[in-house]
C-alpha cells in the first residue's frame, strides 16, 4: 500500500505533467526513467521509492521540501530540474 504523502505527490506530479503539456516519454526522459516505470508509478501500480520520487519531481519542476511538495514560482524555468535554491538536501 502506497502512504498518504507518495499518494499526493504523485497527484502532484500528474498534475504538472499535464499543465506543462508533457508526454510520459519528456517527463521520463527527464528523469532519468523509462516511459514505461514512470506510467506504472503515476498510475500507482508500483510504489516509488523516495530518490525515484524526488527525481520525478524535480524533473517536472516541483520543488522538494521534507516528503512536501509544490509547484516551483513561476520565476523559474521548467527544464531547470535541479535543486532548487537553498535546497540543502
Amino acid at each position: 500500500m502506497i502512504d498518504n504523502w507518495k499518494r499526493e505527490a504523485v497527484r502532484l506530479l500528474l498534475l504538472r505533467r499535464r499543465e506543462l503539456d508533457w508526454s510520459q516519454e519528456t517527463a521520463a526522459k527527464k528523469a532519468g526513467v523509462t516511459q514505461s516505470l514512470w506510467s506504472l508509478i503515476e498510475t500507482g501500480k508500483r510504489e516509488p521509492r523516495y530518490d525515484l520520487l524526488r527525481a520525478m519531481c524535480e524533473a517536472v519542476g516541483l520543488v522538494w521540501r521534507d516528503a512536501c511538495v509544490k509547484p516551483r514560482s513561476k520565476e523559474s524555468n521548467a527544464s531547470n530540474f535541479g535543486n532548487s535554491e537553498g535546497d540543502s538536501s
